[in-house]
């Protein structure tokens, strides 16, 4: 992959995911100042959904590279990465707290059933801190709507995210997302409130 035109005048990091043949999805680092694109996950697993955090020090990604979806955090100086999350089930789509002590996340981990049309498991949102402790679910399936007939409706699909507003640590909406640019001050995403303080 080659790199792009210089722009010193804006500056900043960019992490993306990029479909080549040959993989399912890899984590590359633009450098804006210098044009220059570097490969950030060299495995043939599907690595995708990256998150900055605040301090621009780690990225927060999920990745099969255990066979499961999982949620790893990577030094984005060293390239060594940890994985945070225990392969119980699907987990992915993390955010960073405004402060960096938490990391949110989409996940059955519990393995409640949904319906069988289609088949899988409810997901919902986890909090758990970068070390990889204080794991516990944000929402109870309790919290969420009855679809018809009485059915629970899904909960989330895609990345929590954050109240940057005012900088505290509260969930606010579920958003989708394909880059994530260092340095992003404030979530451009309005979706509805899915969160609890």
């Amino acid at each position: 992959m080659g790199g792009e035109a210089p722009r010193p005048e804006i500056g900043g990091q960019i992490v993306f995911v990029c479909y080549a043949p040959g993989n399912n999805g890899s984590l590359y680092l633009l450098d804006v100042s210098t044009g220059k694109v570097r490969p950030l996950t060299p495995d043939s697993a599907w690595n995708v959904d990256p998150a900055w955090s605040p301090d621009g020090r780690q990225i927060a990604y999920q990745t099969t590279r255990d066979g499961r979806d999982n949620v790893y955090i990577m030094d984005v100086e060293s390239g060594d990465v940890r994985r945070l999350t225990d392969g119980r089930g699907f987990s992915g789509y993390p955010s960073w707290s405004p402060d960096g002590r938490w990391i949110a996340f989409d996940s059955s981990r519990d393995g409640i059933e949904a319906p069988p049309n289609p088949p899988g498991y409810y997901r919902t949102i986890y909090l758990i801190r970068p070390d990889g402790t204080g794991l516990h679910r944000l929402l109870t399936f309790n919290d969420v709507s009855s679809g018809p007939a009485g059915s629970m409706s899904i909960c989330t699909r895609g990345s929590p995210a954050w109240n940057r507003e005012t900088g505290s640590s509260r969930v606010v909406s579920i958003r989708a997302s394909i880059s994530r640019w260092l340095g992003s001050s404030r979530s451009t995403s309005s979706t509805r409130n899915a969160s609890r303080e």
